[in-house]
């Protein structure tokens, strides 16, 4: 679990996360109150 800076709720890690296959973009990581980006998988599972 991880606080969001946003809302200050906790957040279980990826719980939203998601990956745009059409443009190659990262898997981006967001709150799913608020939906504040926390960050890309790399972030995420990497520290």
């Amino acid at each position: 679990m991880t606080k969001c800076p946003s809302c200050e709720r906790e957040v279980r890690k990826l719980e939203r996360a998601f990956i745009d296959a059409d443009w190659g973009e990262p898997v981006v990581w967001q709150c799913p109150h608020c939906e504040t980006i926390l960050g890309t998988t790399d972030t995420a599972t990497h520290g």
